[in-house]
């Protein structure tokens, strides 16, 4: 696991190199998110993991 600053996230981002992933609820991510994450809540994560591409690189992340 490797950690990013906001900086690189959005230079990565420019580049597509990252599936972004929220994890808050649906109300926080309708409320805000950045471009291009898609919701996936932490207490319903587990039923989403066989969606994932292993070889595709995600960021994951939340309000704090």
């Amino acid at each position: 696991m490797n950690t990013l600053t906001a900086k690189e996230l959005l230079t990565s981002q420019n580049e597509k190199k990252y599936l972004l992933i929220d994890v808050r609820t649906p109300q926080e991510y309708a409320h805000e998110h950045l471009v291009g994450a898609i919701n996936m809540p932490l207490d319903t994560f587990h039923d989403h993991l066989a969606t994932l591409k292993k070889s595709t690189s995600m960021v994951f992340y939340c309000n704090s």
